[in-house]
């Protein structure tokens, strides 16, 4: 190992111009046997905080499960998470361009490791081998949909739960969370129905690295070295002959200095297909409207009024699970969402991630939200009517 940091301290200091031949490096993607056992591995050296440091993880083709490899010593020591130490190292004894030999050492004593180099496509200004698809790609290959009857009322629907491979279910010994994906299906009664079933499909994955939780977890993998977290659930809140309501819930960790969690809703109208947006039955009574900027950074910009924050103030969720204070968090929420359900509308304030657990879930009734309802929206109130 102190010949390889060696070679790289040769690379960070001689000048360019000084440099008959560039010392052979380990950035990329491998592939080869560790102990006999076929294996994918990346490396990466990084820049932090001016110091050089390297990302190094592997994992076995037949389990797949990540492994760490972090300098410790002369070699690298093998983890599945940030402590736990699984007791086996790797050191190279050969670096060449395109070839790694070395020893892993463990329970069974020292066995051989060759690696022979996987060319990958670059992307970004900053191309990350540990976040290619040639390194990633088998990680996110996979995975099953599961068809769960369900009902909402009385009306019958089929719950989509991702199912996804095993190395990506939850770990006793691995410190990450599960991915959990679940949306829905309406029984199709139309076109329309159709077309709504196929937009909420959209939040499952298709089986790549271009998926969304796949996305997430690589993110965090390609800089930690570990995978993240990502939870995703879709469900009805309502579900009439005209109207469909959605809530999604989304709890994510892709690195950064703390996860993401945030709720929205999305309203559907069955009988167009469409998707809707209720701020629209809205009047300037409920939220003032004013364009701002010029050009290409014009934009409307909508403010909620005093009346209609007194109106969901007044409706604001009481008892021994709310916590009095959020009130006063809510009045300098700097968004809001809404959502409509059959007893009115429903609000969720936009606050900052600290105060998330502020964000309830307000309905304001029809008859307290009435006067500030556009025309189209005492029509969309008047299709609830008995």
């Amino acid at each position: 190992m102190r010949w390889l940091l060696a070679l790289l301290a040769l690379a960070l200091a001689a000048p360019a111009a000084a440099q008959e031949q560039d010392p052979p490096r380990l950035d990329g993607v491998w592939q080869g046997t560790v102990a006999g056992q076929r294996v994918r591995a990346c490396f990466d050296w990084r820049d932090w905080r001016s110091q050089p440091d390297l990302l190094a993880i592997y994992y076995y083709d037949h389990v797949k499960r990540l492994i760490r490899l972090e300098q410790q010593g002369e070699g690298l020591r093998e983890r599945f998470d940030y402590t736990s130490d699984l007791g086996a190292s790797w050191t190279f004894t050969q670096v060449s361009e395109n070839e790694l030999v070395g020893e892993w050492g463990g329970g069974q004593g020292p066995q051989p490791i060759r690696l022979a180099r996987v060319p990958f496509e670059q992307r970004g200004m900053r191309p990350n081998p540990c976040e290619s698809e040639a390194f990633m790609g088998p990680l996110f290959a996979g995975g099953q949909v599961d068809e769960v009857p369900a009902r909402f009322g009385d009306r019958p629907y089929t719950r989509l739960v991702f199912n996804p491979p095993a190395h990506l279910q939850p770990q006793e010994d691995v410190d990450f969370g599960p991915v959990a994906i679940e949306t829905f299906a309406i029984e199709e009664v139309s076109s329309a129905d159709r077309v709504i079933n196929a937009i909420l499909a959209t939040h499952l994955p298709r089986g790549g690295v271009a998926d969304d939780y796949a996305r997430c977890l690589i993110g965090n993998a390609a800089w930690n070295g570990v995978l993240g977290d990502f939870s995703l659930n879709v469900r009805p809140e309502l579900l009439t002959d005209q109207w469909l309501g959605v809530v999604e819930t989304q709890a994510i960790y892709c690195g950064g200095a703390h996860p993401s969690y945030w709720e929205s809703r999305r309203v559907f109208d069955r009988r167009h297909g469409r998707e809707v947006d209720p701020l629209g039955w809205i009047s300037q009574r409920g939220f003032a409207r004013s364009v701002e900027g010029r050009g290409e950074t014009a934009y409307l910009r909508l403010e909620m009024t005093e009346a209609l924050r007194s109106a969901v103030e007044s409706n604001w969720p009481r008892g021994e699970n709310y916590e009095p204070e959020c009130l006063s968090v809510a009045e300098s929420a700097f968004g809001w969402d809404v959502g409509l359900v059959e007893d009115g509308l429903a609000f969720i304030p936009s606050v900052p991630h600290a105060a998330t657990v502020c964000a309830y879930t307000v309905v304001v009734p029809w008859t307290d939200v009435e006067p500030f309802l556009s025309p189209e929206g005492r029509v969309v109130m008047l299709t609830f009517a008995p």
